[in-house]
């Protein structure tokens, strides 16, 4: 009973700070959707869960996709300048 309580409210602070409002420019990010960064921002991280957020990532930044890098060329997960 007691394990299912503090599941419980593991949970709602979890759920809670994952509603929170995302984080802006120039702000600190995690990576996550714990800590999102605004509109078409990008978190652009220095190590793990933990970055800034910018415009658009910079050259041999780790990436998911080429909209996320200021070259538009993302290749094997680093920003790339385009060939």
């Amino acid at each position: 009973m007691q394990l299912q309580f503090a599941l419980t409210l593991i949970f709602l602070a979890l759920f809670g700070y994952a509603s929170s409002e995302c984080v802006p420019l120039g702000e600190y990010c995690s990576g996550t959707f714990f800590k999102p960064c605004c509109a078409n921002m990008v978190c652009e991280l220095t190590a793990p869960f933990k970055g800034t957020c910018v415009a658009c990532k910079s050259e041999n930044s780790f990436c998911w996709s080429d909209s996320e890098c200021c070259t538009k060329e993302c290749t094997w997960g680093t920003c790339r300048k385009p060939t």
